[in-house]
């Protein structure tokens, strides 16, 4: 039956911590790291695993070894890098994520390490990558259609699990330049030539936005690219 004065019921945000079954291809990559590791934690990938051992929904980990949280230099820290399967959206849940998993490896960390200051567990900085270009095509009748795939192709090549040019997202880390937007672009059939073409880079840490210069870009091993607002205009030649 209906409930008086409530019209409407639904989640504010996807749910988040959980995961799916494990695939076949998951657990073929980590059984020989298993025997690898053997339940310590004693190098870079030892601790990568490990975290994913102690929280499957993650989707990447890079461990920094001698860095702090703030990326300084500090001999003997450890720092993981975990990006959770939901993205942006899973960071209502990293603290559990965090807890979880420091409380893992600590268990299984070297003598040298297993302290809680030496182990720390954070979320990446985000680098939203937004593109604008202006893009030549032949005919109206193709304009329309040519600033959808654009766009779209755009933001499938900067999802960072599932894009970049393998499929396989974007590792934490990594770097982009706008070179790489013109052949991108290039691809879509009906654009005939990339008039211009503008990156921005906006950081995101701890809630924050700043801009970065796009010529003098940063060096952040935490990072990881993620997809912005783009704007594709479309001239007719």
């Amino acid at each position: 039956d209906s409930i008086a004065f409530v019209g409407e019921v639904y989640n504010p945000e996807p749910a988040s911590g959980g995961c799916q079954a494990e695939k076949l291809e998951s657990a073929l990559a980590r059984g020989p790291e298993l025997l690898k590791h053997r339940n310590r934690a004693v190098s870079s990938k030892d601790y990568e695993w490990l975290a994913r051992e102690a929280y499957p929904n993650i989707a990447k980990v890079t461990c920094i070894p001698n860095r702090n949280a703030y990326m300084e230099k500090e001999i003997g820290a450890m720092t993981l890098v975990i990006l959770p399967k939901e993205g942006q959206q899973g960071s209502s849940t990293f603290p559990e994520l965090k807890k979880q998993v420091e409380r893992f490896i600590l268990a299984r960390a070297s003598s040298l390490v297993a302290f809680p200051e030496r182990l720390q567990v954070i979320e990446p900085v985000y680098m939203e990558i937004s593109v604008s270009a202006v893009v030549a095509v032949e005919g109206m009748d193709a304009v329309v259609q040519t600033e959808i795939q654009a766009i779209d192709k755009l933001n499938r090549f900067l999802d960072p699990l599932t894009g970049n040019f393998d499929n396989k997202g974007w590792s934490i880390g990594g770097q982009i330049h706008p070179s790489v937007f013109y052949a991108l672009l290039k691809s879509i059939r009906t654009i005939s030539h990339v008039e211009k073409l503008y990156m921005t880079v906006f950081k995101i840490e701890d809630g924050e936005r700043v801009e970065l210069d796009v010529n003098r870009l940063p060096s952040l091993p935490h990072s990881i690219i993620v997809s912005g607002k783009h704007k594709v205009v479309v001239n007719v030649l």
